[in-house]
């Protein structure tokens, strides 16, 4: 289906938004609807907490995005910090998110999907639903060949859109990529959540 109305999120850079959100729904309740996560986790006042802490949140709402490259070290400790405060405001009593910053080494290695890993890939990514430029997804399991994606640009790139739940894990995908694709990440950008 080719889109005739532009749909929420077209125009701006907030796929980082998208990916930590995805992360805690995967972890906190992947079964639940995204109407009813959204209901029952009170997600209008968590998504304004969510944009209250984003770094650059001019560059994320105006399309250019994170400008992941650009000042690495002061880049990276904002990048740790809002993703050390997007687990506070999802951590509920009976649930408390955590976040690590896993290395690229680490990433290509992991087998457990018991939490997930946020992550950007570059330009040169190339994923099943593969939309044009650097993007924030979440890796929800690994498969022989592939990992499994929630990627909150899919409706829009992939003809036609599936949501496919991993036998391994019962987590949800809408998108993967190949593991030597892997090569195509941000080193820098890969945090683990993970429910302690």
């Amino acid at each position: 289906m080719e889109l005739k109305i532009t749909p929420q999120g077209f125009l701006d850079g907030a796929c980082l938004l998208y990916a930590v959100v995805n992360a805690c729904k995967v972890l906190l309740d992947p079964e639940l609807s995204v109407s009813a996560f959204y209901q029952k986790y009170q997600m209008e006042n968590k998504w304004g907490a969510l944009i209250a802490v984003v770094p650059s949140p001019i560059n994320h709402l105006n399309g250019s995005g994170s400008a992941l490259g650009l000042k690495v070290g002061l880049e990276q400790q904002a990048l740790d910090a809002f993703f050390g405060l997007a687990c506070n405001i999802f951590s509920t009593g009976r649930n408390r998110l955590r976040v690590k910053r896993l290395t690229a080494h680490n990433f290509r290695r992991k087998t457990d999907y018991r939490s997930v890993v946020v992550f950007a890939v570059t330009e040169a990514a190339q994923t099943r639903c593969f939309c044009n430029g650097s993007h924030w997804m979440v890796a929800v399991a690994r498969q022989p060949e592939t990992l499994c994606l929630a990627c909150s640009s899919a409706l829009y790139c992939c003809d036609p859109y599936l949501e496919e739940c991993d036998p391994a894990t019962g987590h949800f995908f809408n998108n993967s990529m190949p593991h030597d694709q892997l090569a195509n990440i941000y080193g820098s950008s890969i945090y683990q959540m993970e429910i302690i």
